[in-house]
């Protein structure tokens, strides 16, 4: 059963990064596959593969169906891809999005910013992102973020850097480090790989959003902060399912694995 599930995970895993081209590609190359062909081998010829996540994500699938599940046969590989795949796009048409807002409430059907914070981090059970410019130690947000951790959530947090930006005079993601759980991923964004126009002044790292297991995501203009969430003017929007939230997952994923963000903790 292990076995299976690891199979399963690694093909809805492949399905949900490769494009449709990439797909096709590596489904028509499994159906023509001699025995024996090495991994090495298929994965040269799949030039569309320039993403390195899905050509890792790729190289495990074939290694998980080389060791694990070798009762699997190669055109069967190919039809749980693609079945893999239509069955992603089905899910990413399903998409609902809320409004999200703090500050004075004049109509009716406004989520409040903290309560979907809070719901998107009390729903990842397996990865949950949160990006912000500015952060606080906001302590229901941080109890939140220690439940997660302690289910097992493996939890990445990319905050701007007052080392980084020195407009940034509180707030800065290094203040925050003690008071978030010791399992939590801390990432910034490097000085020398931000872009900087002609007078020389660096860009910041000033998006806020809040995502879990690609399949939720908060995109707001509210900090970490208690004022963002309780007391400011702030807008967003929180998405269930379709594409949004795991273009986003898979845009950080893609800049930590090229190193633009790296980890610090």
């Amino acid at each position: 059963m292990a076995a299976q599930k690891n199979l399963l995970d690694a093909v809805a895993h492949l399905a949900r990064r490769l494009s449709d081209h990439a797909l096709e590609q590596l489904c028509e190359k499994l159906e023509l596959l001699p025995s024996g062909t090495p991994e090495d081998d298929i994965l040269q010829s799949l030039e569309a593969l320039v993403d390195i996540k899905a050509r890792s994500e790729a190289t495990r699938l074939l290694a998980i169906w080389r060791t694990e599940a070798r009762n699997i046969s190669a055109e069967s590989l190919a039809l749980m891809l693609r079945a893999a795949s239509n069955a992603d796009k089905w899910r990413n048409q399903e998409q609902q999005v809320e409004t999200v807002w703090t500050g004075p409430v004049c109509i009716e059907n406004l989520r409040r910013t903290d309560a979907a914070l809070m719901e998107v981090i009390d729903a990842a059970r397996e990865r949950l992102w949160i990006v912000t410019f500015a952060a606080y130690n906001v302590k229901p947000v941080m109890q939140a973020l220690k439940r997660a951790a302690a289910r097992g959530v493996a939890v990445n947090f990319i905050g701007e850097s007052s080392t980084e930006n020195e407009a940034l005079t509180s707030g800065g993601v290094n203040s925050l480090r003690q008071h978030l759980p010791g399992k939590v991923k801390i990432y910034i964004w490097p000085l020398e790989n931000r872009m900087k126009n002609e007078s020389g002044k660096h860009g910041a790292l000033h998006a806020k959003m809040a995502i879990a297991d690609g399949k939720i995501a908060l995109v707001s203009s509210a900090n970490l902060s208690g004022h963002a969430l309780l007391l400011n003017i702030e807008a967003g929007i929180l998405v269930y399912g379709g594409n949004v939230p795991v273009t986003f997952e898979n845009q950080l994923e893609a800049m930590i694995a090229g190193g633009i963000i790296q980890c610090v903790s």
